[in-house]
Formats: structure tokens, C-alpha cells, sequence
């Protein structure tokens, strides 16, 4: 006789989606003020730097001088991300167990996860990489699989290997939904993007200098809304799938930092 298996769980769309506008609603000034320092601020670096690097191309001699501002800005914004993720995987997890993680506990638990972070994030985009060279669709789904590779390990301390064989068991049999909430989100950058379209405009008028100025506003603001959004969703939508999958309670979920 061959056994059927049972059908997975299956993620619910708009209980991810009130989730995290949720623990963002709860979370807002811990959150922000942690995305504006680890985002907003290198990512302000990082186009002052190139506003610096080609506000006037005759001098531009390719020596540090030039480049200094415009490469510490890149290396700082690397670091500031990763421990950015760390922060709201702590923050998101304790709050969907009833808890409240204050802006110093998150910064903590980011601090001292940054660097597997980092080695996970370059791992899995060379994997995406060359996924994406194989006419697309193995990357996107990769990229699917191991979407909450980083909340794996930051929660759960895997190896980093490890991270990415947990993130496809726990996605297995929801991928289509995680890739339609990715279309929501990438919507969302959508109209992010369209609503600093006047303020853009604006700083336009002020001539080239000014074009620059808009680019820079736009990189932060957006760079700000979206790494926000993109690190709690991505939370949210691990401890969906654990306790789908594994009928997660809430001492059990307490106890992933413990």
C-alpha cells in the first residue's frame, strides 16, 4: 500500500502581511532608529562619497583622495547591514512571543552576529549568481529557498552550510507564496520609489548638482523603507513556517536565544 503524504502547511499571505505591519506599528522607534543608523547613514556616506567623486570630473585623479569617502561608505554599509538583520531577527522573533526586545538588546544580539551574517550573505550570492547566469529561474529559485537563511541562523546559531539546508526545509512546500509575497515587496519598492518622485524633481531643478542631490535622497530614504520592511518580513515569515511545520509554541520560540 503506498502511503500518501500529507499535504504541507500552507503560509498564509495577509497573516504574514499583518504580522510584520504589526511588529513594526509595536516596534517603530526601536526599529527605525536601528535601520536609520545601520542603513540610513552609511547609505548617506555612500552617495555623499559619489556626489563628491563626480561633482567635478576634471579633478577626479582615481587616487584615495577621491575614492576614500566613496569606499569606507561601501565597507561600513556592508558591516551596518548585517548587523541591521541580526537586530530585527531578534526584535521580530521576541515580539511574536509576546515580548518587547528594546533597541539596545536588538543592537547587541546584531553586533554579535554580524560577521556569520556577512559570510552568509557572500555565500549565498555567489550561489544566486550563478543561479541567475542559468537563464534565470534556478536563481529566483534559490533565491525563494533560502530566504530566511539569515533568521535560520541568527536563531537558531546553525553552521552557515547548515543555514541554507534548514531555510529549504522550512520553505518546502510554500515557495510559491514566499515568491508572491517577494512580488508584493518588490511592489512596494515600486511605489516607494514613485512617491519621492516630486521630491526628486524638486532637487532637479538645481542642475546637475541638484540631480545628484535627489539621487541621494532617493538611495537613503528607499534604502531605509526597504531594508526595514525586508529583514521583519523575512522574520515574520520564518517563525510562520516553524510553527506551521513544526507547531512552534510560544516557550518553545522564547527559548531560540536562550
Amino acid at each position: 500500500m503506498t502511503a500518501i503524504a500529507a499535504e504541507a502547511p500552507k503560509l498564509d499571505i495577509a497573516k504574514v502581511i499583518g504580522a510584520t505591519f504589526g511588529v513594526l506599528g509595536r516596534n517603530f522607534v526601536s526599529f527605525a532608529g536601528l535601520t536609520v543608523l545601520m542603513v540610513g547613514v552609511p547609505t548617506g556616506i555612500l552617495s555623499l562619497g559619489l556626489l563628491q567623486l563626480v561633482a567635478d570630473p576634471a579633478d577626479i585623479d582615481f587616487g584615495l583622495a577621491d575614492f576614500g569617502l566613496f569606499v569606507i561608505g561601501a565597507l561600513v554599509s556592508v558591516i551596518t547591514g548585517a548587523v541591521l538583520q541580526g537586530a530585527l531577527v531578534y526584535g521580530t522573533v521576541r515580539d511574536l512571543n509576546g515580548a518587547r526586545a528594546t533597541f539596545a538588546e536588538c543592537l547587541a544580539m546584531g553586533l554579535r552576529n554580524f560577521l556569520p551574517v556577512i559570510l552568509l550573505s557572500i555565500l549565498m550570492g555567489l550561489g544566486l549568481m550563478v543561479g541567475f547566469l542559468l537563464l534565470i529561474v534556478p536563481g529566483v529559485m534559490l533565491l525563494v529557498a533560502w530566504c530566511v537563511a539569515v533568521p535560520v541562523r541568527v536563531s537558531e546559531q546553525t553552521g552557515l552550510i547548515e543555514a541554507f539546508g534548514r531555510s529549504a526545509e522550512l520553505t518546502r512546500g510554500n515557495r510559491w507564496r514566499i515568491f508572491g509575497l517577494m512580488l508584493l515587496f518588490l511592489v512596494l519598492t515600486w511605489v516607494v520609489g514613485a512617491l519621492l518622485t516630486p521630491l526628486s524633481l524638486a532637487a532637479m531643478t538645481a542642475g546637475p548638482q541638484g540631480m545628484l542631490l535627489s539621487q541621494m535622497i532617493n538611495s537613503t530614504v528607499s534604502g531605509v523603507i526597504n531594508a526595514l520592511i525586508g529583514a521583519t518580513g523575512a522574520s515574520v515569515i520564518y517563525v510562520e513556517l516553524k510553527r506551521l511545520k513544526e507547531g512552534l509554541a510560544p516557550d518553545a520560540l522564547a527559548a531560540l536565544f536562550d
